[in-house]
């Protein structure tokens, strides 16, 4: 495997000579920096995958991932109401019902 080096006085990549192909490669693990620094809104420290989900539970919240089709599910359902196609004959009774019951004195 060829490795290159930038020279900057010559402007040109230039070869390397030196055999690297046993250097150990690593792609690093850069999910170790996701929770870094992080802080909740309340200030607690969220700096670690553990202290996240420590800190969720304790507080009786969940990540929005837990959430996959939700929203999308319920717009599409909002959006059959307001243009009428989901009109159920429970839902329009019930209104009915509501509006008869307020206007009584």
């Amino acid at each position: 495997m060829a490795r290159y080096r930038w020279n900057n006085e010559t402007k040109k990549l230039e070869s390397l000579d030196e055999d690297w192909t046993d250097t150990p490669r690593s792609t690093g693990d850069l999910g170790k920096f996701e929770y870094d620094n992080m802080r909740a809104t309340d200030g607690t420290d969220i700096s670690s995958r553990t202290k996240y989900k420590d800190y969720l539970k304790a507080a009786g919240l969940t990540p929005t991932s837990d959430f996959k089709n939700e929203w999308a599910q319920a717009a599409k359902k909002r959006e059959e109401v307001f243009k009428g196609t989901n009109d159920k004959k429970q839902r329009r009774e019930a209104i009915e019902r509501a509006i008869y019951q307020r206007s009584k004195p």
